[in-house]
């Protein structure tokens, strides 16, 4: 029996747990159903979360945000557009045949002088046979045309801009994803100074419960504490809503395995001084050089557009069979070979204006990429102005909100010392709990308010990709 026991326990636990119930006496049946509890329990537990840092969450979505691989995309798209312009100057060689049968032959005038005839009269004459079949390969060079070169240049400057864009979209998921993190850990924080207020307010309505039980406090103190304790608990379950569509947005825009369960780190660096950075900071927009690109292709294409007035030369060689023949009486086939070269050059001499049209466009569109330009300058210095007002400020709240809540936690000890006492009511308490936790919570919102606006400085003067 005792051997029947050990071979179903290894079915239903592990082997340590057979090991606890290999003594001398069977297990009995509470221990046995606690082992599969046992059991179940430890299958059934959630992985780990994993906290990551900021840097960390930057370099996932580096290495997995969708938008920033298709950026690359574009820019290997821009590469081979210029592979392409590249390869117009490389030897094109050509087959072609045709197979041709008349079944009324054409004819031809003829002066009939040629048979004999009298001056100035024409006869009708069947020419050739009905049958022809032509073979034949054509290699041509291009020689010269501006504007291939020109496309080529325009070629390049589009994987430049390719790649500025996706510079551009990358700066976007950086600002994206720490300004998620940074609302995520304050809504962490946030739940983390609330859980401990709930403690520590499980800790005073035991006292006053003690308190009550020895007619020493009303049982309407400790059924207003029940009431604080309800309103933080759901205040917590509120913020643990907000954080957790905080990690799924920063799961979205990391493009995180499903498997993996992540979360943000818990503690916030202190602010220990004014960012250094700040005092050298130059401004290196990437709308700014988009901008720059942009200029450099319009007056690309005003050249363009003006080269299509010059020639274009290009060289050619072609060889080939032709088969003459004919059915019914008489039929034959005959093959007579041919071969050439040649240099064909084209150009246009009036288009009805078209170009002079196309020309104004250019021009036109040109002189609004440079007001475009003007007014991205003037915003830059607008929006980097108010980011650093915004940073000073922020920076200057920290240190206030850092008073503010060392003065409420101050004053919530003395009035729970005070309680104790007798001296106040309970509603003192409650009401300096409240003060402590307004007072905590406005000291972490501005930690995570000064990193916004260092954020938003970052943005505005360009240097998101700077490793500042």
């Amino acid at each position: 029996m005792k051997t029947i026991c050990i071979f179903f326990a290894s079915l239903l636990v592990p082997a340590a747990l057979i090991c606890q119930f290999s003594g001398p006496s069977n297990p009995t049946d509470d221990a046995w159903l606690e082992a599969i509890h046992q059991v179940q329990t430890t299958t059934d537990l959630p992985p780990p979360k994993v906290a990551l840092n900021l840097e960390q969450w930057l370099n996932l979505a580096m290495e997995n945000n969708l938008s920033i691989h298709a950026g690359g995309m574009d820019v290997d798209i821009a590469s081979e557009k210029r592979n392409e312009v590249n390869r117009a100057f490389i030897p094109t060689v050509n087959l072609a045949s045709e197979a041709q049968y008349y079944t009324k032959m054409p004819k031809q005038m003829l002066p009939a002088s040629t048979f004999g005839g009298p001056e100035n009269t024409y006869n009708a004459a069947e020419m050739g046979v009905p049958l022809n079949i032509t073979s034949y390969a054509k290699a041509q060079q291009l020689l010269f045309n501006k504007q291939v070169g020109i496309q080529k240049e325009l070629a390049t400057l589009n994987i430049k801009t390719a790649g500025l864009q996706q510079n551009l979209t990358t700066e976007d998921v950086i600002w994206q994803v720490s300004a998620t993190y940074y609302q995520a850990q304050v809504l962490r924080q946030q739940q983390a100074l609330l859980e401990q207020n709930v403690a520590n307010l499980d800790r005073l309505l035991e006292k006053t419960n003690l308190l009550a039980q020895h007619t020493l406090a009303r049982q309407s103190d400790v059924d207003k504490l029940l009431v604080q304790k309800n309103l933080l608990e759901n205040e917590i379950a509120n913020t643990a809503d907000s954080y957790d569509a905080q990690i799924r947005l920063l799961r979205y825009l990391t493009n995180a395995p499903a498997a993996e369960s992540m979360t943000v780190a818990l503690v916030t660096e202190d602010v220990v001084g004014f960012p250094s950075w700040t005092a050298n900071m130059g401004i290196h927009r990437t709308e700014t050089e988009l901008l720059f690109q942009q200029q450099l292709g319009m007056e690309l294409e005003r050249e363009s557009i003006h080269a299509q007035r010059l020639p274009v030369a290009s060289a050619f060689t072609q060889t080939g069979l032709t088969n003459y023949g004919k059915f019914g009486d008489g039929a034959f086939t005959e093959a007579h070979s041919f071969s050439s070269i040649g240099l064909q050059v084209s150009c246009s001499l009036f288009d009805g204006g078209i170009r002079r049209s196309k020309m104004q466009q250019k021009t036109i569109e040109l002189h609004q990429i440079r007001l475009q330009q003007q007014q991205l300058g003037e915003n830059i210095l607008r929006e980097v102005g108010n980011a650093q007002s915004s940073l000073r400020t922020q920076y200057d709240a920290i240190f206030s909100q850092q008073k503010n809540m060392a003065l409420a936690e101050k004053l919530f000890n003395q009035s729970d010392l005070q309680f104790r006492e007798g001296l106040v009511d309970i509603q003192e308490v409650i009401d300096r709990q409240n003060a402590l936790t307004e007072a905590q919570t406005s000291y972490v919102s501005a930690l995570i308010q000064f990193r916004l606006a260092e954020l938003d400085l970052k943005k505005a003067s360009g240097n998101l990709l700077n490793n500042n």
